[in-house]
């Protein structure tokens, strides 16, 4: 119970800062991004249970609550549209959802969802390669070390499936991070001025 209790502690504690730099206005959160993740959140939380987490849904739990604090933030102090790819996106979220409802299958629908995770936090990293430090690192590192300390709650005889969840948010939080790295490294393009 300890490393699961820590693991969602340290995961929830990196969206104070987050938060806190979207009030003063440092960090955009993708809107699209936390929308998708809200609904993965939410239906990954249910598939964890009925894949007998127990121990480890501290982790996934409170990020839950933490991704709603942002998806709600998001409209009014978020950057971002609807685009055709973000649509894409959400159209995947539903149509797992439904095919999860229909198949009943928790493994099929945790190894969606997360594809589905991946793709919501692809559109964060394009946004951070693009734009570094439009995103509070601190929280995407902490989410990583969340995950880590999430395979220790899991524990050594569980269900295969509930190691994917914490391993996937170890990889996620870690590809914010070095998309900003590397964003931060690339030559300013300068910016030519047509003299007619």
């Amino acid at each position: 119970m300890f490393f699961g209790v820590l693991a969602g502690v340290i995961g929830i504690a990196g969206y104070i800062p987050y938060i806190r730099d979207i009030l003063k206005g440092t960090t955009k959160p993708e809107r699209a991004s936390w929308l998708i993740w809200l609904l993965e959140y939410t239906a990954l939380f249910v598939a964890q249970v009925n894949a007998g987490a127990k121990e480890s849904l501290w982790l996934i739990g409170l990020q839950l609550l933490g991704v709603t604090s942002i998806c709600t933030l998001s409209y009014r102090y978020g950057t971002g549209n609807f685009n055709k790819q973000s649509k894409i996106i959400l159209a995947c979220v539903c149509a797992t959802l439904l095919l999860w409802y229909f198949t009943n299958s928790t493994g099929l629908a945790i190894l969606l969802l997360l594809a589905v995770e991946a793709a919501g936090v692809a559109l964060t990293v394009r946004k951070v390669y693009k734009q570094p430090g439009s995103e509070t690192l601190t929280m995407w590192i902490l989410a990583a070390v969340g995950g880590l300390l999430g395979v220790a709650a899991v524990g050594v005889h569980a269900n295969r499936l509930l190691y994917i969840y914490p391993v996937a948010l170890m990889f996620m939080g870690a590809s914010v991070v070095a998309a900003s790295w590397l964003g931060a490294r690339q030559p300013q393009k300068e910016v030519m001025i047509d003299p007619y």
